[in-house]
């Protein structure tokens, strides 16, 4: 952009003069070299530059226009303030600034990471904190707190907070847990940005040591005029090896120390379960795999032998306590391998047609979508490979992936479930006592993320290393009475 160009709240610039520009603040602070920005063209190891040393003083520009780009009113304070740390043009590009910044701060740009695909491989070698699924937004941590921070700087920034729990964030929690974490402020989903889902926290850092705890806040409301005042009053200490790696929950260090205890005193899930906890089942396209009631007695009608790939089929939410909400929805599943198993020298889908001709015909309607399913098998009518598919036809344990409780029930039914739902693999009926208990429920809040509404994920990894105590003799009997209690579903 030219730096007199003001189409987006930027005023005209003071001229370019070489004098200001030798080894100036903003060149030092990237690799000590002349950069201002990374480019296409020197991601791809050719020469080239997309900016000049006009970019810094754009950036000095917007700070001060960005209130007049966005039509909002003016504040007096809040012109003190960018007076007090925005300097002239003269001032930033004095050569004798060195050593990193003092203060780094802001709101990074959210790019997914299916559009920075072109950059993963240099991203890869570049960034610690890299994963192959990861927003742009991750790398600015680094970079900012080991590139650009004097070693006693601080970095502030105001992000999603969805880095704290996702598999994404995984290396920049590993990575961010050897810096000193200051503070972490995390608004859930508080409605922060009005209208708009982002789930925001703000987190500061510094390159220094990390230490035994640190501060943090979760409001509860955006009912306080000064967040400032707010913070100091409701702050709590948060032990920072308490943080596991798996995912980050800010729990008081009086809570922290308490679910220790509680582990100590049992089997972690994972190894209680042998480690089966499973996924539910990816159609990839449910409009040609999911049927209803009628949709399978006309295809049985047609067909006595469809019934071999019809099975009864739940959504998470179907799962409630102790019983299911079964929707008559039905999953016809076709497993991966099964034809080239069975079909000899026919031709693959005619031998389907032949041997099981009304299911053949009911998916030929769906034939070009089925065949654009990442999710599918040796063929478009298959499912995709799963190691797993035995333990649906087994007694087991089912419950929904998204619930403000424990939502589990013992299936004795042969159900299959959605990806909204798991199932956990075993035939310990009492368990289901002990997943819907309230003190289960507090473990997982502790651990798990929360979305809007007060809805938990109760996800594997959120759950896998939290502590079984085996008690199914006192149990058992428990769960099936709240089973003859829960039968009713539309009473819960």
């Amino acid at each position: 952009m030219d730096a007199t160009d003001d189409s987006k709240g930027f005023q005209p610039l003071v001229a370019y003069n070489p004098e200001y520009h030798k080894n100036h603040l903003w060149s030092q602070k990237f690799f000590r070299a002349n950069l201002d920005v990374w480019t296409l063209s020197e991601l791809s190891n050719t020469p080239g530059m997309l900016y000049k040393d006009t970019h810094l003083s754009n950036t000095l520009a917007y700070i001060k226009t960005n209130r007049q780009k966005h039509k909002l009113p003016a504040s007096n304070k809040l012109e003190l303030l960018i007076d007090s740390f925005v300097v002239e043009d003269v001032v930033a590009f004095r050569e004798e600034f060195s050593g990193g910044f003092d203060i780094v701060f802001g709101n990074p740009p959210y790019v997914r990471q299916e559009l920075i695909t072109p950059f993963k491989s240099y991203l890869e070698k570049t960034y610690k904190t890299y994963q192959g699924t990861a927003d742009l937004f991750t790398y600015f941590f680094e970079i900012s707190v080991d590139r650009l921070l004097k070693k006693d700087g601080l970095y502030s920034i105001i992000v999603a907070n969805k880095w704290m729990r996702a598999n994404y964030g995984k290396p920049l929690r590993v990575w961010m847990k050897e810096k000193r974490i200051v503070e972490i402020i995390d608004f859930g989903d508080l409605d922060v940005f009005k209208d708009v889902a982002a789930y925001p926290c703000i987190i500061t850092l510094s390159p220094k040591e990390p230490t035994e705890i640190f501060d943090a806040t979760t409001p509860n409301s955006l009912d306080f005029s000064d967040l400032d005042l707010y913070v100091k009053s409701n702050k709590f200490d948060v032990v920072t090896g308490s943080l596991e790696v798996n995912g980050w929950s800010l729990v008081d260090s009086k809570i922290s120390n308490l679910i220790e205890k509680l582990k100590n005193k049992g089997t972690p899930l994972k190894e209680f379960v042998s480690n089966k906890i499973f996924y539910g089942i990816k159609t990839g396209l449910n409009e040609a795999f999911v049927i209803d009631q009628t949709t399978k007695d006309i295809l049985i009608e047609k067909d006595a032998k469809s019934t071999n790939f019809i099975k009864p089929f739940l959504a998470g939410r179907d799962v409630k306590r102790y019983s299911a909400n079964f929707q008559n929805s039905y999953l016809i599943l076709i497993r991966s391998g099964y034809t080239n198993t069975n079909r000899g020298e026919v031709e693959p889908f005619e031998y389907l047609k032949k041997t099981y001709p009304a299911i053949a015909e009911h998916l030929l309607n769906f034939e070009t979508k089925a065949k654009k399913r990442y999710d599918q098998g040796d063929y478009w009518w298959e499912m995709r490979a799963c190691a797993y598919y035995d333990e649906f036809e087994k007694p087991k344990i089912l419950y929904a992936e998204i619930a403000k409780r424990g939502q589990y029930i013992f299936d004795t039914e042969n159900y299959y479930v959605d990806t909204t739902g798991y199932i956990t693999a075993t035939n310990e009926k009492w368990l289901v006592g002990v997943f819907n208990s309230s003190l289960w429920k507090f473990l997982v809040t502790n651990v798990s993320s929360e979305i809007r509404g007060g809805f938990l994920r109760w996800k594997k990894q959120y759950l896998e290393n939290l502590p079984i105590v085996k008690e199914g003799d006192k149990i058992e009997p428990l769960v099936t009475a709240q089973e003859l209690n829960f039968g009713d579903f539309k009473q819960i």
